[in-house]
């Protein structure tokens, strides 16, 4: 049906579906004052959101006008062809006609924009609408259609046609207005030349640093410049064409140093970069506007003018085609343990058959979101909420003096391990502890309608004033009771800031000093060396593709939850205590969670918490799911530390005397200490006698810090293995020496560790990539070791039961734990499968709930397979126990029915206990080489081997998936994710996945080599297996030990000052890109 289509919405907006120009200029002529938008692919919603208010909206992606393209003189393209459907347009036209071979450039750089599916439905004109009411976007279609000297067609509701150039577009009034035509024109490829440059801060789909395009009119045969258009995206929002170099190289012979050298001097005196947060730095993007302009040059120079050692400067970093091993062991006769599956879940995840809480349905059920607060450290002296509840659809706002019971989330009454010992509100009542902090929740028919009226209330603060001085007892009061306390009030968001301030001014911030270990004796050799150093882990956002969201109903005998959470009774708890209710009056389900990696483990509370708030007072279903932004704002994030380090050593790098300093940032609690869990891993695998490590805790203006993958670990294996790095670079000597140096010799790790070296020809290696680096100015290779020793131990309690019903010998299992993507279920089938002798199709999990699974402890830590593993298989050994009378019977069916009928139960429990599994220890060991671009700060993951020591595999695949993903996480972490604040208010700067970029697929190594090391050994978890789902992430710190290696060889070649080069977390192609020291005269054939 090629008819109109017109659809009038219960809010009143209005949808049209139009198939021909005059039907869009018509609708446009009659819209009068209302506001619109034209919808093509609607890719610009995630960059910038969407108006609230927009009355109409016109899909012109049918639009017969908009879509269609010639190729003759020029190339010429209707405004709404997607950018894939240009990228086949241009590689058809530079097919055609040598005046096009230049459309194949274009094609390359557009392949590097957003991932497939947005190209898929993005536009060009929609893309040129982005940067027309936002000039700060650095647009590649606006960059690459302004470099050729393209045009773009306009049209008015009168069908009057403008063209202009993309330039003057930006300036022109689009009120009810379309881009109809883009028209590209041929360029003499015996006389033009073109290329262009697209650096962002991940592979794929991210944002821009920065972009640039050059095209050169050149006297064929020398390096003569006859004309040239250079334009940048990334110095500032105004920023276009380089103007003062175009006029400076007419003219001028390109590939000599002196214009090199000049044009450089010309990016330092007329590029204003402006420095505005969360954009890079401005001297990262003034290096980087260098480093392009240089790139080019080398690439166009023929290369007999080029030294030989500056030819890798020319071109970009390219991935080549991925490959991986995954090697590991099975055994048939044990089958279905050892059996490498399918994740059970897999197919339904993939399909998208799975639910998750959002896919429940509800009926007459409301949506609701959190109100936050934005100004730290005042006290709320009212909220008034009108204007929100004059939105249509918004049912009701809840603050702190609607709970009917206690407004902390946070119970005491749950175990020693993890404690917490303060509470914490749902809605703050007073004074606001950080930026973000949620002080009510709006209730509304529609999402939408909660999101926007959110942001409409309107919260007074009480006046401050100065006060003076009253000494430390009653400032301190004054600070807890939310009073202004002059300078101590000064907002603080992270660690970083707390320890650039004046101790005195921030004494009252920070725990009393806890020391971990003490040196029991003194060194044995000679200590002729000393380093002292420091290492920053900052806080890390847990990138969970489901946010934190619950479902609240209301039933007969009290409310079904429905949380996204790892700790159901932490849930049963919290919400019961905030309503004022008993745990009985809960019934919470949780069938899967859509990743967590630990902040679900108490964060959700809050969630589940305001949702059960509202459902209790409107007796409605509830649905609360946070939007991301909300998500990142107001939740806490990896806990951050900070570790100084002194220590003395021999010769040989065996440390005689080690002083250590790590202070946590705890944020605004410090509910979920890592005391106890840092504590395991300090020592990682090396002789600790002469070590004495103190830990200190810092509350900060942000969200209460939590756990995440590998909680603890992660940061004192790094600063363990710095320790290592830095001693070996003192003493100009190998890493592997030093480490091995202080590793006992009876430590089963050192085997693990020679025989890791073989397999992953480290030493090979090591002499290519020190090859490469002496023939190569512009690109450098590391390549490093780490190793990691994990203590793996168990807390508190998990239920779990296992039924056979009689009509068919099937089995249910209810576990006690979540399934978030571990492969607990898998795993637990298995086990269950195995012992009970029948197929894997006859067994399945259930839905695990606050019954069956009552007072169970959080699936958090590596605990829950294990332990949940081991609850399996206790019940089914228990069940074996009384069904052998009936197994001669015949099958498997017909003993199950005929103890069925003789009155056996055939139903058993089980709860898991600490006891029985004794802690034990992992073992891994992991090589990471990497190449870096020395005039970008781009990098490649060449290649990483892991191995870890997981025991007995009971699903190898699932295993091989955990240590990947596990490793990726740590990837993330130390190279490309970055929290950035505003240090005046707290407020969370990357707070969405626009400018909050962990690792894509094209980020992964792009030789990934995997081995699960299976031995036999007393010492494991369930049926001789090892967790596997946290302790690569502590092995992740290799890629920083490999990029330093190449940031070691760049300030060599450039004659930097010899140090240790400290990296912390993230270090990202911005901090590459500085280090490496380049300098300007440095720039040259």
């Amino acid at each position: 049906c090629r008819n109109a289509i017109h659809i009038k919405a219960a809010d009143n907006a209005e949808w049209h579906k139009v198939h021909t120009l005059s039907e869009v200029l018509q609708l446009l002529s009659n819209v009068g004052s209302q506001k619109y938008r034209l919808v093509g692919g609607n890719t610009a919603h995630g960059i910038y959101r969407m108006p609230y208010d927009i009355a109409v909206f016109i899909d012109v992606s049918s639009v017969t006008e908009l879509r269609d393209h010639s190729i003759g003189n020029s190339i010429i393209l209707g405004g709404n062809i997607t950018i894939t459907e240009w990228m086949a347009i241009l590689l058809e036209a530079s097919d055609r006609t040598s005046g096009f071979n230049y459309c194949r450039l274009v094609r390359d750089h557009l392949n590097r924009i957003a991932t497939v599916p947005v190209r898929n439905i993005g536009t060009i004109a929609g893309n040129l609408m982005i940067k027309h009411n936002h000039n700060e976007f650095y647009s590649d279609v606006f960059l690459l259609l302004e470099t050729i000297g393209a045009t773009i067609t306009i049209s008015d509701t009168t069908g009057a046609l403008q063209t202009v150039s993309p330039q003057d577009f930006l300036t022109v009034d689009m009120d009810k207005k379309v881009i109809t035509l883009i028209t590209m024109p041929q360029l003499a490829p015996d006389r033009f030349r073109l290329r262009s440059y697209k650096m962002t801060d991940r592979a794929q789909n991210a944002i821009t640093y920065m972009n640039a395009g050059f095209l050169l009119e050149m006297t064929q045969g020398s390096g003569t410049v006859i004309s040239s258009r250079i334009v940048y995206g990334g110095v500032n929002p105004t920023f276009i064409h380089a103007t003062s170099i175009e006029n400076y190289i007419n003219g001028k012979n390109l590939f000599d140093n002196e214009t090199i050298q000049s044009v450089i001097d010309l990016i330092d005196s007329d590029f204003a970069f402006d420095d505005s947060l969360p954009n890079s730095s401005a001297d990262f993007r003034r290096r980087l506007a260098k480093g392009l302009f240089y790139k080019m040059v080398l690439n166009l120079t023929p290369s007999p003018l080029v030294q030989p050692r500056h030819l890798s400067g020319s071109s970009l970093i390219a991935r080549p085609l991925s490959s991986g091993q995954q090697n590991y062991e099975s055994t048939p006769a044990l089958y279905p343990l050892t059996q490498p599956i399918m994740k059970i879940e897999a197919l339904v995840q993939c399909s998208g058959e799975a639910e998750y809480v959002n896919d429940i349905y509800l009926h007459d059920g409301l949506w609701a979101t959190f109100v936050l607060a934005n100004d730290a450290l005042r006290t709320i002296e009212s909220i008034d909420a009108s204007q929100a509840l004059a939105v249509k659809g918004v049912k009701a706002f809840y603050s702190a003096k609607d709970i009917p019971g206690v407004n902390s989330f946070v119970s005491q009454k749950g175990p020693l391990l993890p404690s917490y010992l303060e509470p914490e509100e749902v809605f703050c009542s007073g004074k606001v502890l950080f930026h973000g902090q949620p002080v009510g929740m709006i209730v509304a028919e529609e999402m939408s309608q909660a999101v926007h009226a959110a942001d409409l209330v309107n919260i007074q603060y009480a006046s401050t004033s100065t006060v003076k001085d009253e000494g430390t007892f009653a400032s301190l009061y004054r600070y807890f009771k939310g009073d202004s306390i002059d300078k101590k009030d000064k907002v603080l968001p992270t660690l970083a800031d707390v320890l650039k301030e004046d101790r005195k001014f921030t004494e009252h911030r920070f725990q009393t000093p806890i020391v971990i270990k003490v040196a029991t004796q003194q060194g044995v050799g000679q200590a002729d060396n000393n380093i002292k150093g420091f290492l920053f882990c900052g806080p890390q956002y847990h990138f969970h593709m489901e946010t934190q969201q619950t479902i609240a109903v209301p039933v007969e005998n009290g409310m079904d939850l429905y949380p996204s959470s790892q700790w159901m009774d932490f849930i049963n708890m919290g919400v019961a205590q905030v309503l004022g209710v008993n745990n009985n009056a809960l019934n919470i389900r949780v069938r899967r969670v859509g990743g967590a990696f630990g902040a679900k483990i108490s964060r959700c509370g809050q969630i589940a918490a305001a949702a059960a708030v509202a459902c209790y007072h409107l007796h409605r279903p509830i649905r609360m799911v946070l939007p991301m932004i909300t998500n990142m704002r107001s939740m806490g994030k990896r806990t951050p530390a900070f570790s100084e380090y002194d220590v003395d050593f021999t010769n040989e790098g065996l440390i005689q005397r080690l002083h250590c300093d790590v202070t946590h940032d705890s944020g605004c609690s410090t509910n979920e200490a890592m005391d106890f869990f840092s504590s395991l891993f300090t020592s990682n695998a090396y002789v600790t006698l002469t070590w004495t490590i103190v830990f200190h805790h810092v509350v900060t203006e942000a969200p209460s810090n939590t756990w995440m993958r590998a909680p603890g670990s992660t940061e004192v294996i790094a600063n363990a293995e710095t320790v290592m790095e830095h001693i070996a670079w003192a003493l100009q000597k190998d890493p592997v020496e030093v480490r091995l140096a202080n590793i006992a010799p009876v430590n089963p790790i050192r085997k693990i560790f020679a025989d890791f070296l073989v397999s992953c020809e480290y030493y090979k290696r090591l002499e290519e990539v020190n090859q490469f680096n002496s023939v190569n100015r512009w690109r450098k290779r590391g390549i490093a070791i780490s190793l990691m020793q994990f203590p793996q131990l168990f807390v508190n309690a998990f239920e779990t039961l296992v039924a056979i019903y009689h009509g068919d010998g099937s089995v249910v299992i209810s576990l006690g734990g979540i399934e978030m993507g571990q492969g607990v279920h898998t795993k637990c089938t298995q086990i269950a499968a195995s012992i009970l002798g029948v197929p894997i199709e006859m067994v399945k999990i259930k839905t695990p709930n606050n019954v069956v699974s009552a007072n169970t402890f959080v699936s958090a830590g590596n605990m829950s397979t294990d332990a949940l593993g081991t609850t399996v298989k206790v019940c089914c050994e228990i069940l074996n126990v009384r069904l052998a009378p009936f197994r001669a019977l015949g099958t498997w069916e017909d003993a199950v029915q005929a103890a069925y009928l003789a009155n056996i139960e055939l139903v058993a429990t089980h709860q898991f206990t600490p006891e029985q599994i004794p802690p034990y220890i992992i073992y891994g060991v992991s090589c990471a080489e990497i190449e870096i671009d020395v005039l970008t700060g781009d990098f490649q993951l060449r290649r990483v081997d892991i191995v870890e020591d997981i025991g007995q595999s009971i699903s190898p695949r699932v295993d091989v998936g955990q240590v990947e993903g596990a490793f990726m996480i740590g990837i993330g972490y130390w190279l490309h994710e970055k929290l950035v604040y505003n240090r005046e208010t707290g407020e969370l700067l990357t707070n969405r996945a626009w400018n909050y970029k962990p690792p894509g697929a094209k980020d992964i190594p792009v030789d990934f080599r995997v081995t699960l090391l299976q031995t036999i050994s007393a010492s494991a978890g369930v049926l001789g297996a090892k967790a596997c789902s946290e302790p690569a992430t502590s092995m992740a710190i290799v890629v920083v030990f490999a990029l330093r290696k190449a940031l070691e060889s760049a300030r060599q070649d450039t004659g930097a000052s010899d140090i240790f080069i400290t990296l912390n977390s993230s270090t990202t192609k911005e901090d590459i890109l500085i280090l490496a020291g380049t300098a300007d005269d440095q720039f040259v054939l």
